[in-house]
C-alpha cells in the first residue's frame, strides 16, 4: 500500500474507487498515467547538455565527442556494410583493393552510389529523431535540431551528431566517411 501510496503522491497513477453495493471501505482501482513527452524530452535534452558540458572540460573533448557519436552509431547500425570492405575498429576500409582499382571512374561511381543509397537511408533516422531532413543534391538537409532549447545546443553535441553521420554513412556503404571535426 505505501508504494501505491508514493505512486499515488507522485502522479504516476490514479485512483477510482470501485463499487461493489457492499459497506465498508471502497476497492481502488488503479491506473498508470501518461507522463508529458515534452518534459520526458526536456529531462534528456538536460542530460545531454551536461554531458556535452562535462566533454568540454576535459582537453580532448572534441575526441570524446567523436567517440561518442561512432559508438552511437555502433548501436544503431552495429555490422559494416558487407560491400568488399571489412571493419578496423569502427572505421571502415578498403579490402584487396589496388590504389589504381581505387581511382577508376567505375569504382569512384560505385562509392558515389553506395554514398547516394546510405544518405537516402538517413532520412528516416533523423526524421524520427525531430531534425525536419530533407535529401537535397547528394546531402542531408536537417532543418531543425531537437536540441535546440531556447537557443543553440553545445558546440559538441553538434560534433556527436556529425561524428554519428559520418560514422552511420561508412558502416552502411562502405566507403570510409570522417567528420569535420576529424579533419
Amino acid at each position: 500500500r505505501e508504494h501505491l501510496d508514493a505512486l499515488l503522491n507522485a502522479g504516476l497513477v490514479t485512483t477510482l474507487p470501485m463499487r461493489t453495493g457492499k459497506r465498508g471501505r471502497p476497492t481502488l482501482l488503479y491506473s498508470v498515467t501518461t507522463l508529458d513527452p515534452n518534459q520526458i524530452l526536456s529531462t534528456y535534452l538536460d542530460v545531454i547538455t551536461a554531458t556535452a558540458i562535462s566533454l568540454a572540460e576535459g582537453s580532448d573533448g572534441v575526441a570524446q565527442a567523436i567517440a561518442v557519436g561512432k559508438n552511437w552509431a555502433g548501436l544503431t547500425c552495429p555490422q559494416p556494410a558487407q560491400t568488399g570492405f571489412q571493419g578496423t575498429s569502427g572505421a571502415v576500409a578498403p579490402s584487396a583493393v589496388s590504389s589504381a582499382e581505387a581511382a577508376s571512374p567505375a569504382a569512384e561511381a560505385n562509392m558515389t552510389q553506395r554514398l547516394e543509397n546510405a544518405i537516402a537511408q538517413l532520412r528516416p533516422i533523423f526524421t524520427v529523431m525531430g531534425f525536419a531532413p530533407e535529401l537535397a543534391k547528394n546531402k542531408l538537409v536537417l532543418h531543425s535540431c531537437p536540441f535546440a532549447k531556447g537557443g543553440w545546443p553545445h558546440p559538441l553535441v553538434c560534433i556527436i551528431h556529425e561524428a554519428y553521420i559520418a560514422e552511420l554513412l561508412t558502416r552502411s556503404s562502405g566507403v570510409r566517411v570522417v567528420s569535420s571535426a576529424e579533419l
